[in-house]
């Protein structure tokens, strides 16, 4: 095992990746790449909660209201004001979940390679989910009534073992159209070069002795 010391787990900052060109591959290139529209991104994120926030909202306004304008007691305005502060912590809650929404669209970048399809989300540039294109089986544009609106669309991209979804994206339909021109079925896997895994359903390099998805030997095919 390798010699551990104290600064073994201590970050450097000078070795992060700091943009989608510092985490592709050898022979890897950038064919498309995209963030979630943020005002969709955070309707979506914030939309379920408004109407409780709004009534909470409307509904202390109007008490703290009819009170300051009724009450002489200046001294008891004093404690009415700090207890509706409290009282309307749905109200807040509502507004820090917009600003964490925010927060979060600006780190979250949908990137389709020569190679893979990958989700980037955090400061750090964390890939988070990745498909290799060779083993997507298919894409699917799904659009609610507020994408619609928002002229957007969520991708759900789907292999034997994982699946990707690309929230609020704009020309969704055309970016699920090519991916989809380039998904290899095992019918014509093998004009590629390609082998379809008899387990899993992968595909891969001939070359290749093993399945790299599931393991699977071309030898354990035979038996």
């Amino acid at each position: 095992m390798k010699k551990l010391d104290e600064q073994f787990f201590v970050n450097d900052d000078k070795n992060k990746e700091s943009s989608v060109d510092d985490l592709l591959i050898k022979g890897e290139k950038v064919l498309w790449q995209q963030s979630p529209k943020k005002r969709s991104f955070v309707m979506q994120r914030t939309i379920k909660t408004l109407p409780v926030a709004l009534i909470w909202a409307i509904i202390d306004i109007s008490i703290i209201v009819t009170l300051v304008t009724t009450m002489d007691n200046s001294a008891f305005l004093w404690f009415l004001i700090p207890f509706f502060a409290l009282h309307m912590a749905p109200v807040w809650i509502y507004i820090a979940s917009i600003v964490k929404a925010y927060a979060k669209v600006k780190d979250i970048k949908y990137v389709i390679t020569n190679k893979r399809v990958i989700v980037i989300d955090g400061k750090d540039m964390f890939i988070s989910n990745s498909i290799n294109l060779n083993n997507i089986t298919s894409c699917q544009v799904n659009q609610t009534f507020s994408d619609k609106l928002a002229r957007v669309a969520d991708i759900t991209i789907l292999s034997n073992e994982n699946s990707i979804i690309f929230n609020d994206i704009k020309d969704a339909k055309f970016i699920c159209k090519k991916l989809n021109e380039i998904i290899i079925t095992p019918s014509d896997a093998s004009f590629y070069g390609k082998t379809t895994c008899i387990y899993c359903g992968s595909v891969y390099e001939s070359s290749l002795n093993k399945c790299p998805s599931c393991g699977a030997t071309k030898k354990e095919w035979e038996h």
